[in-house]
């Protein structure tokens, strides 16, 4: 039986978890700073996580829809769908460059000292520099929805073509492509595998990105919808994914692919000690649960038809917020924060 409870929320005033208009939220380790992008008041808020009042504040996006940070550097890019534009953000600097970019830019990721923007309708894959020039612009396969990093190598997977094209960093020379099955929801890489999944079928797909070769895809849930990395492989047990599964009321915890040498020395120190087989249990969800992010030994859960919000362990479900914003919620320093009338929540996890 799942236990559901509404947590008080500890903030800068304290306040009922609700969320009256929606933001875009994102923490930067590096610089230990929090990025909210209001679309309400086409700014951009940047707070440290004491104070109830901005830092500093600069004009931004009129319709936020994501933010990318780079985990190297206190920089940030806030991304405009329907305007067409990023906002590049220099916390060092507090400054605020806006650049046009090509058209629906749905994705972005720092690497290699750059800003690599995917556009959806314009089919372009562009590099950015700090200066806000856009150095390299090339094509993709039509609808690209998903952009990811691994190594110095991108990777672009197109919905219509079921496609993976992996580019290099920073040339964004197109160097091999790995066909895959179409209409996958999510995708993400680690340092040898991309992970696909299909809600249609309830399938999950694998591609090696040493080879470029996918594998036939497997039952993983009734509806997959979300994926993300969860633990990381150790000694005796291996990585695991979590996957969201609304149609199961379920969050499923699958096995990493991993190389053959790493499987069998795993399973032969296992059964030396008499542990027998690792095993990954999923744990029972609200109905609902379409996104999902690991935090800890938990995970946060977001049902987006309901716009609800909860931590999900070993111990049950926990409401964090109801009525949130479905990009206006961040973890930062292991607290969740979210956004309220134009102030920053808090809620610990």
């Amino acid at each position: 039986m799942i236990r559901v409870m509404l947590l008080l929320v500890a903030v800068l005033n304290t306040a009922p978890a609700a969320i009256a208009e929606d933001a875009v939220i994102a923490y930067s380790p590096p610089s230990g700073l929090l990025i909210v992008a209001r679309g309400d008041a086409a700014r951009i808020d940047v707070f440290n996580l004491q104070s109830k009042a901005p830092l500093w504040s600069a004009d931004g996006p009129a319709s936020p829809r994501d933010i990318a940070i780079d985990t190297a550097d206190p920089r940030a890019a806030v991304l405009d769908p329907l305007r067409n534009e990023v906002a590049l953000v220099s916390l060092g600097r507090r400054s605020v460059r806006i650049v046009r970019v090509a058209e629906t830019p749905i994705a972005a990721r720092f690497a290699g000292g750059s800003l690599f923007v995917l556009s959806r309708d314009g089919r372009r894959l562009q590099k950015i520099d700090e200066d806000g020039s856009i150095t390299v612009s090339v094509g993709t396969s039509p609808d690209p929805a998903f952009l990811e990093v691994s190594g110095n190598r991108l990777y672009v997977y197109s919905r219509a073509s079921g496609s993976v094209v992996e580019y290099e960093i920073p040339t964004l020379r197109q160097l091999r492509t790995a066909t895959a099955d179409r209409f996958a929801s999510a995708f993400v890489v680690d340092d040898r595998t991309g992970y696909l999944v299909y809600p249609r079928s309830g399938r999950m797909q694998t591609i090696s990105l040493a080879g470029m070769n996918s594998d036939e895809p497997m039952s993983v849930a009734a509806v997959p919808t979300d994926l993300a990395p969860a633990m990381p492989g150790g000694v005796l047990t291996p990585g695991t994914l979590v996957i969201a599964d609304p149609a199961s009321k379920r969050l499923w915890h699958i096995e990493r692919a991993e190389s053959a040498v790493s499987a069998f020395s795993r399973g032969f120190l296992r059964g030396f000690l008499g542990l027998g087989i690792a095993r990954a249990p999923g744990r029972e969800s609200p109905p609902g649960i379409d996104r999902v992010w690991p935090v800890g030994s938990s995970e946060i859960a977001y049902d987006s038809a309901s716009r609800t919000l909860y931590r999900i362990s070993r111990d049950g479900a926990v409401v964090l917020a109801a009525d949130a914003g479905p990009r206006s919620f961040a973890v930062a320093a292991g607290r969740l924060v979210l956004w309220k009338n134009g102030q920053v929540l808090f809620v610990g996890l």
